[in-house]
């Protein structure tokens, strides 16, 4: 950015912690339906259900014999989540990971330290592997810096930090006039989510703690 006199200035906020952006490698394509079939008897004891699902796992022409979904279809959708139900459970109550959002099969788990996320993913990438038979994407399944931002759900989400009171601790006065921030409107609006097609979800001008 450029500032008063053509001076550029690195805006790029400090760093308050890491993701670990994770995506299950050909997920719809290696579902297990012996495993799918048991999680679901869980809870459905009906034969007569049982027997309705198990047609309509088998009526998908997979590549494997006993594997995967066919995309698109309401019901696999919804087999889609409750396969990973099993995976919530491990991260949630057995990892005791704090901060953990999944949908289907992409997922984001934030902490502090860098070295936490890598011993994560491979004890998440074992649980998998060993009980669900699926396994993490080797490319699409990394660390990245908070203030790097990542794209998750179609999203272009953006580490959260209080412009209006950082910026002017660290002299950044004469850029928050370039960008015509109101910096009493910011203080006072309430908080509220924000869509913009070029940048995605924009969270509201709050600071974020990562414990």
């Amino acid at each position: 950015m450029l500032l008063g006199g053509g001076v550029t200035k690195n805006l790029e906020p400090k760093c308050v912690g890491y993701v670990l952006k994770a995506d299950i490698r050909h997920y719809f394509d290696t579902v297990d339906h012996e495993i799918l079939l048991n999680i679901i008897s869980v809870k459905i004891k009906d034969p007569n259900v049982i027997w309705l699902i198990k047609l309509i796992l088998d009526n998908h022409k997979a590549e494997v014999k006993g594997k995967g979904m066919p995309l698109g279809n309401l019901t696999s959708q919804f087999f889609a989540n409750l396969y990973l139900n099993e995976l919530d459970q491990f991260v949630k109550h057995k990892m005791k990971v704090k901060y953990y959002i999944r949908y289907v099969d992409d997922f984001v788990i934030f902490h502090a330290d860098k070295n936490t996320l890598e011993s994560w993913k491979n004890d998440i990438d074992q649980f998998l592997i060993c009980n669900l038979k699926v396994e993490l994407h080797p490319e699409k399944s990394r660390i990245i810096a908070l203030n790097k931002g990542i794209t998750f759900l179609g999203f272009r989400v953006l580490q959260i930090i209080d412009l209006s009171k950082r910026a002017m601790q660290e002299g950044f006065g004469n850029a928050l006039a370039y960008l015509k921030i109101d910096i009493m409107k910011v203080k006072c609006q309430e908080p509220k989510l924000q869509t913009d097609s070029k940048v995605g979800l924009r969270m509201p001008n709050l600071p974020i703690h990562i414990n």
